[in-house]
């Protein structure tokens, strides 16, 4: 028998299933204001407690779905498809986990695919469904792929934790990824620049153009990084395990090094307090000051991975000195720069000011038998 509570806006209904609770009754609203639509509502629950059909039951019981949804899901013949998905496990909770130990970034990106609090079944994480959320993300393509990157190591996290058979985001296309930019300059060039800001910013730029590091892991340098004897710097990058590496600067910029460690012990940051916003608009002021424009602070790293190549320094180094897994992104970047594809040690020198694509070997002698 349906009923309404006094000042209640929906009629009730009390039943009981002996799966759940025991055996003993509970009540539920029937989400109907109408009397008509909240017996027709008991009718569905006699016939399904009649059929011993258990399972809608059991979900309004388990608070997964509410009376009225089960009731509706049946009226259009989608209670099948509702209780599937009912039965799903809920990856909203399994994101929390995640997240504990899953780069930030990554879980905000994952976030805006699965929203905290609400729940989303493991059969909604399907490739299909990860397709158009990429497609309609209001974003470059490039960091569409950020984002499907991020779903990726989710996916394979709950392949791990045997949720999921597989991981969906591998049958999902990759946009297309602009070229890098490619601006340089010589290390001549990079010297001149760097002795044209004032401190600490001449130093900065010399570590970055000498060594490859980042910002953030030059302005993360303590004393106790560098090491003046052996000309090596503790780089401790940490967008990713390999970022954090001992790196080599080149001899020009050791006089650099010197005056950033000089007075300074221990743990000491060499360049506290230095923000990288100010840091950008010293190098403008200072690349100006040289006669050089359209440089970008970031086109340091390319200035080492590009002189350290013409060089003769194989890929696998100058990877390890930028904070690459390996050398396939330098040799995809910068290999039209490596004089030699089959012998990268070889003798020639940075010098140039322009950027030439490629860079003749010099011939080797041929000693002549007397």
């Amino acid at each position: 028998m349906v009923f309404k509570a006094r000042d209640a806006q929906t009629y009730k209904v009390k039943f009981a299933i002996p799966t759940r609770n025991d055996g003993k009754p509970r009540t539920f609203s029937t989400g109907a204001r109408s009397k008509e639509v909240a017996v027709d509502v008991e009718r569905t629950v006699k016939r399904w407690q009649g059929r011993r059909q258990w399972a809608p039951l059991e979900a309004v019981f388990d608070g997964l779905a509410s009376l009225a949804q089960v009731y509706d899901a049946e009226a259009v013949g989608a209670l099948e498809a509702l209780l599937t998905e009912l039965r799903d496990v809920d990856l909203d909770p399994l994101v929390t986990e995640w997240a504990k130990r899953a780069n930030a970034k990554y879980v905000k990106q994952v976030r805006t695919f699965i929203p905290e609090g609400a729940r989303f079944p493991s059969s909604r994480f399907r490739r299909k469904a990860i397709s158009e959320f990429l497609a309609g993300l209001a974003c470059a393509d490039p960091t569409k792929n950020r984002y499907r990157a991020a779903l990726s190591v989710f996916a394979k996290w709950l392949v791990e934790r045997e949720v999921l058979e597989s991981n969906p985001v591998r049958d999902v296309r990759q946009y297309k990824e602009r070229d890098p930019r490619m601006v340089w300059m010589t290390w001549k060039d990079a010297e001149r620049v760097a002795k044209a800001s004032y401190p600490p910013f001449e130093n900065v730029f010399a570590l970055m153009a000498a060594s490859g590091m980042e910002l953030g892991a030059v302005l993360a340098l303590t004393r106790a990084d560098v090491d003046l004897d052996s000309r090596t710097i503790h780089a401790r990058g940490s967008k990713t395990t390999w970022r954090n590496r001992v790196v080599r600067y080149e001899d020009w910029a050791h006089g650099f090094a010197h005056r950033a460690t000089d007075g300074k012990i221990g743990s000491t940051a060499l360049f506290a307090g230095v923000r990288p916003e100010a840091a950008l608009l010293a190098f403008k002021d200072a690349q100006k000051a040289v006669g050089l424009s359209e440089h970008r602070l970031h086109d340091l790293r390319h200035t080492y991975a590009v002189n350290a190549l013409r060089k003769g320094y194989k890929p696998a180094v100058v990877a390890h000195q930028l904070g690459h897994k390996d050398a396939t992104m330098v040799t995809r970047v910068y290999g039209r720069f490596v004089p030699d594809a089959s012998d990268y040690e070889t003798e020639n020198k940075a010098g140039s000011a322009t950027n030439p694509a490629t860079v003749a070997k010099k011939p080797r002698e041929v000693k002549r038998a007397k």
